[in-house]
């Protein structure tokens, strides 16, 4: 049993919707002045953001208002063609903008800050600043400003939230984690100041727990063992829940009680305890295969050293425009011609910025029962600071905000941004409700909104609509936990039968995707896999892991294609192809034939094995966060085509979903504590350019955002070639389905093929995705897209969309109207546009 614990660089979609009804940004009216010349972009959003301060802001919510007020390094650009058109393929370019130069000074600092002697290359940048970076009041700023601001990011009184971006899985920044503790005396999980367990040192001093973060606010600052990190145990679930949940996966000879019976106790306690220790060596005894791990189970008050700043983190400035950062971990920011590569805009597009003066002013020490201190910076007009393209000029809470042009912004004195940037002001409205936010984009009043399916008949067609592709792959997720569906039965009511595959594959091959994806959303494509045409495995050429000749053979296998005789061809509805991408463009994961007959084999398997009686009813429970139109029609075509499935089956009359909108934003966490049955239209995004690392979200058991938490990945095997090359032995073996995921990102497992050749590791990515797809817990709807309908008013730079600058936004946004002109035009169409056509 191996345990891997990280930074992981998957994200669950915030809420369900996000698959299927996107909402862009919010809104206003423009009408203050006589509006000659001046051009504002009227938006709106559905929740007014609260804290736009970067060290400390939660969610993409609040970056809506803090994207504005910073600048980048370097960044992202659309590539053009010898005439300075821009390329309609989507491809790009990294240029410099705060910036003018990078350099790999790693040489010059081997041997120190953890840099090897010898190292050459990829761990240590200086990055040479403009002289006129300003901000909005026209106060300068160099390099020691920076220096600064990574102090304040990682400054242990804080325990800031975006520290931990310089110390997880991407970026590591030398120091960075030790300084965001340093000194500081709290509770955390025994590994973290501890690697070896030695009882002489540590057996009075660690402490038993398996407790949730909340459970451990009051008592010990939040925190939580390893064990619960490492096993992937949802931040929801408590101490008792945990103890059940290790009963059901494999803990033998004892209780929950008795395992609830060492919270708290230390080591030493434990031991003294016949009963205590008993259950102690069954716990170890299921979950030790290293060294060790003993440290797993305990939290520790501990007093972390102190760091030094100024001379053990890496980053320093060498000169006033001058700063070098140094990582723990190779960044590859430049290629071998000296040019950007798109990492520097991808990971290193700039360095946390706060404008000193302000922010020391808004500092406020902790209050009574507090340890840390929080800081009110950037959640005003007065206490926000820009050195972006605009500035806040006006925030109401709950209502509405106004972005202002920043006339000390650098970049309008630059010839790289000649022609851009025409907006003047972006003034956005919080409108909870999509209705009120279309007819206010009907009355000219924002800019833009989204469509949804209720009007998508009448505006999916219209010239202003615009289809905007995700990462987003949305999946119907089946409740994997026997535990929690048995706990959930009733006289009469089975739940269990979903433990069996073939019934699971039965559900998938019930649904008929295009026309799911058409009835339930406005724009997004039918989808069988769990990568789309967004995930990339080259990034700076466009390869796209769903194009590959191995992910399209996953994707026929899973869904029952056969190859012909002579291994040239596939069959696919009894229909023969030679071209492997036709082949896989016939699949439709569509067979109610199939599907009728795999309801029947699982009902016989599960009534010979005693998990379902004769007059039972099949009863599945719909889960989603609220009770929307939009949730609605989701549960209403998957009901209406699971109603259709057991037709003629021996489950005909006796299968019935319900639906209930009640979870809110716990959503997620409900149905991984096994509240429902059924999480429809809901998935995964982020990690879209690791393909290696995001097949995890499927098959690692140790990724605490999997929906399939119940499917244990460690006890099913496959065998499997790694080719190789000259420099990487070719391997064959039969390894655990985790194994093969921990080895092919170098995590531990029983081999490392982190830098095998690419091919061979998306070979690997494919066979796990083809073992993922075949075990239908969580089964592929349809590949999300977002659909818009964009004002008369204005103009994108192109409408085919770039992965990296998308249509260009207000950068490149350009007006068909000013103010006053637009007012006037909104005024001789009778106060009502028609965006119709």
């Amino acid at each position: 049993m191996k345990k891997k614990w990280r930074v992981v660089a998957l994200s669950t979609a915030l809420t369900a919707t996000a698959a299927f009804a996107a909402s862009c940004g919010g809104g206003g009216n423009s009408g203050d002045g006589s509006g000659v010349g001046r051009h504002s972009y009227n938006i709106y959003t559905a929740t007014s953001p609260s804290n736009w301060n970067i060290l400390s802001q939660t969610d993409d919510n609040d970056r809506q208002i803090s994207n504005y007020l910073n600048s980048a390094f370097f960044e992202f650009d659309f590539a053009r063609d010898e005439n300075g058109n821009i390329l309609e393929d989507g491809s790009f370019e990294v240029v410099y903008s705060a910036a003018t130069k990078l350099e790999d000074v790693t040489a010059t600092y081997a041997g120190e800050y953890g840099i090897p002697e010898g190292t050459t290359g990829n761990r240590a940048w200086k990055i040479t600043l403009r002289d006129d970076l300003k901000w909005n009041d026209g106060t300068e700023i160099h390099a020691a400003d920076f220096v600064y601001s990574m102090q304040q990011t990682l400054d242990p009184l804080f325990m800031n939230r975006y520290a931990s971006q310089y110390y997880g899985a991407n970026m590591i920044l030398h120091g960075a984690e030790d300084y965001a503790y340093s000194g500081r005396t709290t509770w955390v999980a025994s590994d973290t100041p501890y690697t070896e367990y030695d009882p002489a040192t540590l057996d009075d001093i660690i402490y038993f727990n398996i407790s949730s973060p909340s459970e451990n606010q009051e008592n010990y600052d939040g925190a939580v063992s390893s064990f619960r990190t490492g096993w992937g145990v949802p931040d929801s679930y408590t101490a008792a829940q945990v103890a059940e949940t290790m009963l059901g996966s494999g803990v033998t000879g004892v209780t929950a009680e008795q395992i609830l019976a060492l919270q708290g106790k230390t080591m030493t306690q434990i031991k003294a305890d016949t009963t205590m220790n008993a259950t102690w060596d069954a716990i170890i005894g299921w979950w030790q295969t290293d060294p060790n791990e003993e440290l797993d189970f305990f939290i520790t008050h501990y007093t972390f050293p102190e760091v030094d700043f100024d001379t053990e983190v890496g980053i320093f400035s060498t000169a006033e425009n001058e700063i070098v950062v140094i990582f723990d971990n190779t960044m590859n920011l430049l290629d071998e011609n000296g040019d950007l590569t798109y990492e520097a805009a991808y990971y290193t597009s700039s360095l946390p910025l706060v404008k000193r003066d302000l922010y020391e002013s808004c500092k406020q020490e902790p209050v009574a029962g507090a340890t840390l201190w929080t800081s009110n910076y950037n959640s005003s007009v007065a206490t926000t600071a820009s050195w972006g393209p605009y500035m806040l000029t006006e925030f109401q809470a709950g209502s509405t905000y106004t972005l202002s042009r920043n006339e000390n912004w650098y970049g309008y004195g630059m010839d790289q941004y000649e022609g851009q940037y025409q907006t003047d002001r972006i003034v956005c409205r919080t409108i909870p409700e999509w209705n009120t936010a279309f007819q206010a984009f009907q009355l000219g009043q924002i800019d833009e909104v989204s469509i949804d399916p209720s009007v998508a008949d009448t505006y999916r067609s219209s010239e202003r609509a615009v289809f905007t592709p995700s990462d987003l792959v949305a999946s119907v997720h089946v409740q994997s936990s026997r535990e929690a569906l048995e706990n959930r039965e009733s006289e009469g009511i089975n739940k269990t039968i979903l433990m069996y595959q073939k019934f699971r594959q039965a559900l998938s091959l019930a649904i008929n995707r295009t026309e799911y994806a058409s009835y339930a959303t406005t724009s997004s494509q039918a989808g069988l896999g769990y990568f789309n045409s967004m995930h990339y495995y080259d990034v700076a050429n466009g390869g796209v892991y769903r194009e590959t000749d191995v992910a399209r053979d996953a994707l026929l296998r899973a869904y029952g294609a056969t190859k012909t005789e002579d291994g040239k061809g596939w069959i696919v509805g009894g229909v023969t192809y030679t071209d492997l991408e036709e082949a896989e463009e016939a699949l439709t994961g569509y067979n109610l034939t199939l599907a009728r007959q795999l309801v029947d084999q699982a009902y016989d398997e599960a009534l010979e094995a005693g998990d379902i009686d004769a007059d039972d009813v099949v009863e599945l429970v719909f889960g989603t966060s609220e009770d929307t139109p939009s949730f609605r029609r989701h549960y209403d075509y998957l009901n209406g085509a699971w109603t259709e499935l057991v037709k003629g089956t021996k489950l005909e009359g006796r299968f019935r979903t319900t639906f209930r909108g009640t979870y809110g934003k716990d959503w997620a966490n409900a149905f991984l504590r096994g509240e429902y049955d059924i999480a429809p239209a809901s998935g995964f995004s982020g990690g879209a350019w690791n393909p290696y690392y995001m097949i995890g979200a499927e098959v690692d058991v140790n990724e605490s955002i999997r929906y399939n938490y119940g499917w244990d990945t460690r006890l099913e095997s496959f065998e499997f070639t790694m080719p190789g090359d000259e420099t990487h032995p070719a391997v064959t073996d039969t390894l655990s389905i985790q194994d093969w995921f921990d080895s092919l990102n170098g995590l531990g497992g029983t081999y490392d093929f982190s830098l095998y050749p690419t091919q061979d590791r998306l070979a690997l990515v494919a066979e796990l995705e083809y073992y993922a797809l075949t075990s239908y817990w969580d089964i592929p709807t349809f590949y999300s897209y977002s659909a818009s309908l964009v004002t008369y008013k204005v103009e994108y730079a192109t409408y085919s969309y770039n992965t990296f600058m998308s249509y260009g936004g207000v950068q490149y946004m350009t007006y068909n109207y000013d103010d006053a002109e637009w007012d006037a035009y909104v005024a001789s169409q009778g106060g009502r546009l028609n965006y119709a056509n």
